[in-house]
């Protein structure tokens, strides 16, 4: 009797879950709600106008946007979200979703007693399934574009049932909110009052440049000295890419100048040198390495070094990337 109850409750809630996201017209949200105190400047401004429902998918704003130097880049929170400022292939600027999803997300919770494959569900790279009403809210909202792939099963928190992806984590709520069971967890607000309790809080900053921001830069004898990872996050033995952008005083690029790479392994596990290409002409050299075996949750330092050799000038600037998964 206990085993045919269980199986009910099971299917029941499955049956619930699958149908209880009934997608209607989405209103689009150009600006933030009334309320918010802080502006969306560009480029943010385009990136959540462009969003299937900004409302839905990020809120409104919680912080201004500013330069983070833990992870060198622009960035803004919103309550379910943040966005930040990267550098692509081609060293062009491009605004993300930040990975909030990976980064709070705990393993050990209990599953939730519901089904994780079958006709309902569809697998993914990184080995878990996405089902029924979450699977729905994930394709109407362009999961794959905004959420990332799933790093979780679905699992209780709370009484709650919650699925983790790499930049968000969805919801299914018994109670109706704005029409639909599912929706988006606080990770935004959650992330930004764990890292700013009791702390000053950041304050904008001034775009520079043509990376939007000081990001990990050194100035000396006329050079700017700036470096980005391409991953904040990586796992361990992947692939880095790492971006060095050298300007004068006036913020002009800086062709021909001779760049040295160090990486420094946390915990002793040893250095790596690299000798990258000279800056090209827009002042821009790009390296992409190999990691190696970091343990989980260690930081991996970089030390970059430009020069000039025949003007008898250097500088150097560092950033970081941490190893997650």
């Amino acid at each position: 009797m206990r085993i045919v109850t269980r199986l009910s409750w099971v299917v029941l809630i499955a049956a619930v879950m699958l149908s209880a996201f009934a997608p209607s017209v989405i209103a689009q949200t150009p600006v933030p709600p009334q309320g918010s105190e802080f502006d969306i400047l560009e480029p943010f401004a385009s990136f959540y106008s462009a969003m299937p429902d900004p409302n839905v998918m990020l809120g409104y704003p919680i912080s201004p946007a500013f330069y983070d130097s833990t992870i060198s880049r622009m960035v803004q929170y919103f309550q379910r979200g943040r966005l930040e400022v990267a550098v692509d292939e081609n060293g062009k600027e491009e605004v993300l979703m930040s990975r909030i999803g990976a980064i709070m997300y705990t393993p050990g919770k209990d599953r939730a007693p519901v089904r994780n494959s079958g006709p309902t569900c569809r697998s993914f790279s990184t080995g878990y399934n996405v089902c029924y009403g979450f699977l729905q809210f994930y394709d109407f909202y362009q999961g794959a574009t905004y959420f990332g792939n799933p790093i979780s099963d679905v699992e209780l928190d709370n009484g709650r049932m919650v699925q983790y992806f790499e930049n968000v984590r969805l919801e299914w709520r018994g109670e109706i909110v704005n029409g639909r069971h599912v929706g988006l967890s606080h990770l935004g607000r959650m992330q930004y009052d764990m890292l700013y309790q009791g702390r000053p809080k950041p304050t904008p900053s001034t775009p520079q440049g043509p990376f939007l921001g000081p990001a990990t830069q050194a100035t000396s004898g006329g050079l700017n000295v700036r470096a980005f990872v391409k991953h904040s996050l990586l796992p361990a033995n992947g692939e880095q890419t790492l971006y060095i952008v050298v300007q004068d005083q006036s913020f002009q690029p800086v062709p021909n100048a001779a760049i040295s790479v160090i990486v420094t392994k946390p915990n002793g596990l040893g250095q790596q040198s690299y000798r990258p290409d000279d800056t090209d002409a827009n002042g821009i050299s790009v390296l992409t390495f190999q990691v190696g075996d970091v343990p989980v949750k260690e930081i991996v330092s970089i030390q970059v070094t430009a020069s000039l050799p025949q003007q008898q000038i250097e500088q150097s600037t560092t950033t970081w990337f941490r190893i997650w998964w």
